[in-house]
């Protein structure tokens, strides 16, 4: 038999939650935006509306063959064209040289290479592929509180530990040495100087023993 569970009294519960929308295809406004990726490649992204492209093929000589990217360098002049697909809307473009400033224009081009601007980008800066150049140092003025501040000094050294730690620390017990007292050679009584031999010196034989050569 199934039991039936009871709901709280006085509790709502929350409606559930939509889901989130997805981004649009197309916003209807022609641009064209230019990133830099690294020294050597740049990334543009586009859109075109149909107006803007049936007026550009039609400001054409001849008939539209292809699409492209005008690239141009605002620093040492001259452009570049770089045929892209229109309906990617973003492309990936390989550059051959670093440090430079670049525009780019979108159009379609005819067969003799007219070409006819639809929209200008932003200008983007790749980075430099080496180290600069620059070598200058970079000097810094202190301030006056900070001359006249004394050195600090340095910290104190640790305190020994009291007499009263010293003597819980427990230490190794004295090592007794047990000295044996040579046997009497014969006509001498326990107790009596036996003269130290002559090969011997200094204050015991057990302590420096025999010089070399001996």
């Amino acid at each position: 038999m199934k039991r039936r569970r009871k709901k709280a009294r006085g509790v709502v519960a929350a409606p559930p939650e939509e889901p989130p929308a997805d981004l649009p295809v197309r916003y209807g406004r022609t641009r064209v935006v230019l990133m830099d990726v690294d020294p050597l490649h740049a990334f543009a992204y586009w859109e075109v509306t149909p107006e803007d492209q049936a007026r550009a093929v039609r400001a054409l000589r001849g008939a539209a063959t292809s699409w492209a990217l005008r690239f141009h360098d605002r620093e040492a002049g001259g452009f570049f064209d770089i045929p892209i697909d229109l309906a990617s809307a973003c492309w990936y473009v390989e550059l051959w040289a670093d440090d430079k400033t670049y525009e780019a224009e979108i159009g379609p081009r005819d067969a003799k290479g007219h070409f006819v601007p639809v929209c200008r980008s932003n200008a983007a800066r790749t980075p430099r592929a080496t180290p600069s150049p620059l070598y200058e140092p970079c000097w810094m003025t202190a301030a006056a509180e900070e001359v006249r501040t004394p050195r600090q000094a340095p910290p104190p050294p640790a305190e020994a530990p009291p007499k009263a730690v010293e003597a819980a620390i427990p230490k190794a017990p004295a090592r007794r040495v047990r000295k044996e007292t040579p046997a009497p050679a014969a006509g001498e009584t326990a107790g009596s100087i036996r003269p130290a031999p002559p090969e011997t010196f200094g204050v015991s034989s057990g302590l420096w023993g025999r010089p070399d050569g001996a």
